[in-house]
């Protein structure tokens, strides 16, 4: 059997909290009594600490647990559940109960391994069968849909006349963001609109009357601008986070303790509760789709939604960091099924020597039809200098071409668009192949001088172009290592006359009196910081608006990129504040748990457990760095996130929804759709038909609020309506008001079926606050 011991948390006079236990004397805790999160991090943070008596032991180690919950009862007692410890603290009186596990015997460890097995087989199964999803992932896509919806009422987006695909394309859009009640959940909305951002947009374009439907692609444009860079989510990353953590974010971060904290909450993040999992079979379907390009399209058909990191600004220049995955569709099975055979035939001896080493069949790669809206709804909103907002498009997914987990396709197709757009600059980074992981012979495990891995690294990126045509110098830098850095930024910042000053600064900066690079932490370490210090002269130099470094699904390689960017920026520019890296670590642990509900994959932690320390050494050592990165000066720089007034994770207090629930939230608490309602209508005047329809429709409404004492008021915009195939189409607006306080209104549109007897009214409104 386990040995136990107990200890008890009692409140003293002083109203502190008393911590008793197994070693010798009372420790006493301070606390906020008015908080009981308070309370239980000053306990854990009491045990977890060290005791210089036990020689340096912890009293009970936290980080070691794979599981941390955290509940509430009927009586508002909390209940505090690892694999290590089990307690309850009631807020009122303080009180708690604390078994603390020492030891576990081997076989309960066997019991409970067994007993986790079979708990995760029962969790998916669950999963696929329980018609529930989670409200946090209902949310995100709202978030979504309540901006569309903004644009399409400010901008009065009306249907056409006429049966054509492109009416019937854009018709089907309106409906679905001005009338969408038909739709049960959000993510139901939100994939439709989508699909028909991307369908209208194709068909208009594709058409010998495009210029008759200019006025609807411009919209479609601008949606899709609205899409990538209009979608402020901070705060619900930052309410998500907390909640799955089930602690607030520290409030004092530095570069000191930045890491500690990022790989504490990221262990916590790593087994959240059953409330707010994924679905463990969709998780891995997801993953399977990127590595065998079969149905891949994760800004459609996963959780990969785009919204906004924030905007660095320095020297009066400003640049907005989104978060989205690969803007791509590719269906490629057949040329999986390709790669993976000839890969495996080329490692036959003999055999191999007879297979071409260049693919034959091309990937059927494309970048989505919304992506391309973006681009261009970004060229034109003009600046002062007559041209559109600049896009930087930094790849972090593996050119080269592989017989297993191909990218190569999707680099491709996104590198091409520059042939498009002028205001599009892609370029090709790596973090992985043969330099970056430094696994070459004459390095690996070996000593290598500074200066000689700044000169390959300049190599690297400079290669010199081989082929006639783009194309033919893309696939052939791609091919050859990896990299690809276009000719217009290599003239646009100057890069091979500033590359040399540029990673001398970062040796400077970073690794001061360092001759020799010994291991492959540190290589790893000087080529990340480079990247990003080469991203920022760029930004800088070429007047970029828009910034997007981006891996597949912007949640490992691209977290790593945008993470070491932002602290590199606070840590040049003086802006180390506690809030800027709190701002940093929720993106930083947000973003991953957004798409799979769990933390940053560990292949690519390392990566930050490696840059990290070398920005925390370089600060201690040195708070005002000399750079001209930005110029001989730096003047009013700043980070700022954006924080949605109202935004929240769970309206109501709700923590999870069926559809019937989910439609009921939507009546009493969001400024968006009421479920569509159908009443029969009596009279024969269409006077008399209106006044019973009104009424109707008032009695219903009242019912919908909670506070009783709401007055509304309704006014048909016309009372002859608007003759329709399926009857009579009425516009109504109705006011939301206690008399004093105008709390908002209501479109409504009410069709009168003429074929029916008695006539039918069916009634489809939206709530805009």
């Amino acid at each position: 059997m386990a040995s136990k011991t107990t200890f008890y948390l009692t409140k003293a006079p002083d109203s502190s909290l008393l911590l008793k236990g197994a070693w010798q004397g009372t420790t006493s805790i301070s606390v906020d009594s008015n908080r009981v999160t308070g309370a239980v991090k000053a306990v854990i943070d009491k045990l977890t600490a060290r005791d210089d008596a036990r020689n340096g032991s912890k009293y009970l180690d936290l980080k070691n647990s794979s599981s941390f919950y955290v509940t509430f009862n009927d009586k508002n007692d909390l209940k505090i559940e690892t694999d290590q410890t089990h307690f309850n603290l009631q807020e009122k009186t303080a009180t708690v109960f604390l078994k603390f596990i020492s030891e576990q015997s081997s076989f309960e460890w066997l019991i409970e391994a067994a007993v986790s097995l079979i708990s995760k087989l029962v969790d998916t199964l669950t999963y696929l069968f329980t018609p529930m999803r989670h409200f946090t992932k209902w949310m995100k896509y709202r978030i979504h849909l309540e901006k569309y919806e903004e644009y399409a009422r400010t901008n009065d987006l009306q249907k056409l006349e006429g049966n054509c695909e492109i009416t019937t394309a854009w018709n089907s859009l309106v409906e679905t963001l001005r009338e969408p009640s038909h739709f049960e959940t959000p993510d139901d909305q939100y994939k439709k609109t989508v699909e028909l951002l991307r369908i209208t947009e194709v068909l208009i374009k594709a058409s010998d009357r495009k210029g008759h439907f200019e006025a609807q692609l411009k919209h479609v444009e601008e949606l899709d601008y609205i899409r990538f860079a209009g979608i402020e989510l901070f705060s619900y990353c930052k309410e998500l986070v907390e909640n799955a953590g089930e602690e607030q974010l520290p409030s004092e971060l530095t570069f000191g303790n930045f890491l500690d904290e990022f790989l504490r909450w990221a262990t916590k993040l790593k087994n959240p509760s059953k409330s707010t999992a994924m679905n463990p079979f969709a998780c891995e379907k997801n993953r399977a789709k990127g590595h065998l390009n079969v149905a891949f399209d994760p800004l459609l058909n996963a959780s990969n939604i785009p919204y906004r990191d924030g905007v660095i600004s320095v020297n009066g220049q400003s640049t907005l960091l989104l978060w989205h995955g690969t803007p791509v569709t590719q269906n490629d099975m057949h040329v999986t099924l390709y790669d993976l055979g000839v890969g495996l035939l080329r490692k036959i001896p003999i055999v191999g020597g007879w297979i071409s080493q260049d693919n034959t069949i091309e990937s059927t790669a494309e970048v989505t039809d919304d992506y391309h809206g973006f681009i261009k709804a970004a060229d034109a909103k003009k600046r002062d200098d007559g041209k559109g907002q600049q896009i930087l498009h930094v790849i972090l997914e593996d050119g080269t071409k592989r017989s297993f987990g191909d990218e190569s396709g999707r680099v491709k197709a996104r590198i091409r668009l520059a042939n498009t757009y002028e205001n599009f600059i892609p370029i090709a980074l790596r973090l992985d192949g043969e330099f970056f992981e430094r696994h070459e012979k004459e390095f690996k495990d070996k000593s290598e001088s500074i200066e000689n891995l700044k000169d390959r690294l300049k190599k690297q990126l400079l290669m010199p172009f081989v082929g006639n045509t783009k194309d033919e110098q893309m696939n052939e830098q791609l091919k050859a290592n990896g990299f690809y850095i276009p000719q217009v930024l290599r003239d646009g910042c100057k890069l091979d006359a500033n590359i040399d000053r540029l990673l001398k600064e970062v040796q400077e900066i970073y690794f001061p009196g360092v001759e020799n690079i010994e291991n492959q932490a540190d290589h790893q370490a000087f080529i990340i910081l480079s990247y990003v210090h080469i991203i920022l002269f760029a930004c800088k130099e070429m007047k970029i608006d828009i910034l997007e470094a981006l891996c597949k699904d912007d949640k490992d390689r691209g977290n790593v990129i945008k993470t070491i960017l932002k602290l590199h920026f606070l840590y040049i520019t003086d802006q180390a504040t506690s809030e800027n890296l709190n701002n940093v670590l929720t993106h930083t642990l947000a973003r991953p748990f957004i798409l799979q509900k769990a933390p940053i994959i560990k292949s690519r932690l390392v990566l930050l457990k490696r840059v990290i320390p070398v920005i925390s050494t370089a600060y201690a050592n040195n708070k005002h760095p000399v750079t001209a990165v930005f110029g001989e000066r730096i003047e009013s720089p700043s980070y700022t996130v954006d924080r949605p007034a109202g935004q929240t994770l769970y309206p109501n207090n709700k923590t999870s929804k069926t559809i019937t629930e989910y439609q009921t939230f939507l009546q009493h608490h969001q400024p968006t759709l009421i479920p569509p309602q159908r009443f029969h209508l009596f009279g024969r005047r269409q006077a008399d038909i209106l006044a019973d329809a009104k009424q109707r429709l008032l009695t219903h409404l009242q019912g919908t609020f909670d506070n009783q004492d709401l007055k509304i008021s309704v006014q048909f915009e016309s009372n002859s309506g608007t003759v329709t195939k399926e009857g009579v189409k009425y516009h109504a607006r109705f006011i939301i008001t206690d008399g004093n306080v105008n709390y908002g209104t209501i479109n409504a549109s009410m069709t009168i079926k003429n074929d029916r007897k008695p006539r039918q009214a069916h009634f489809e409104y939206s709530l805009d606050t």
